[in-house]
């Protein structure tokens, strides 16, 4: 939606049209926006631009965002701002995450991502040495033999099933540590 979209000519009266019914959190911010549209008027003359009142250029950055939402979390008012019924219950996790600074940003995923590489290095040698000697005894004992692939992927199979008792383990599926293989195995940590 664009500004041209929804003010009318005289700027007095804007068109704001919503494509579904809204929701009762969603009445009360549309009735906030409406409010500070009423009293919005546009400098003649004046290119519009944007401003991100948080940063010193004036620019959005993940890191001015931020800082911004620790500065909005004042710890002795946390609770009440967070668990508010202004917004989704989706919304305040999100901040409440924020607060305890555990959101997961891209260098904390990172970190998170080398230490469970790490994990996977350790657990490389027994679980090929294990899976290679399961495959022995069954070539010699039950006379079956599977082809390399499924013994490659009976490998990653007992690494995620060892590494998901860790702690740092947690939230890691199968499908994410077979679909990143490479990535661990080619850019260790």
């Amino acid at each position: 939606m664009f500004i041209h979209e929804v003010a009318s000519q005289s700027v007095d009266n804007w068109n704001v049209a919503f494509k579904r019914r809204l929701y009762d959190y969603e009445v009360r911010e549309a009735t906030v926006l409406m409010d500070l549209l009423e009293n919005f008027k546009f400098a003649d003359g004046e290119e519009d631009s944007r401003n991100w009142k948080w940063s010193k250029k004036g620019e959005f950055s993940v890191r001015s965002m931020y800082n911004a939402s620790l500065i909005f979390l004042d710890v002795g008012k946390v609770d009440k701002r967070i668990w508010s019924t202004l917004w989704p219950a989706r919304v305040s996790f999100f901040m409440w995450t924020v607060s305890k600074r555990k959101l997961l940003t891209q260098d904390m995923l990172k970190h998170r991502g080398q230490i469970i590489a790490k994990l996977v290095w350790k657990m490389i040698p027994a679980a090929i040495m294990w899976t290679v000697w399961k495959e022995r005894n069954r070539r010699i004992f039950e006379e079956k033999d599977q082809c390399w692939s499924r013994v490659l992927n009976s490998v990653k199979v007992l690494i995620y099933s060892c590494g998901k008792l860790h702690d740092d383990f947690k939230g890691v599926t199968l499908d994410y540590l077979m679909g990143h293989w490479k990535e661990f195995i080619f850019d260790p940590p």
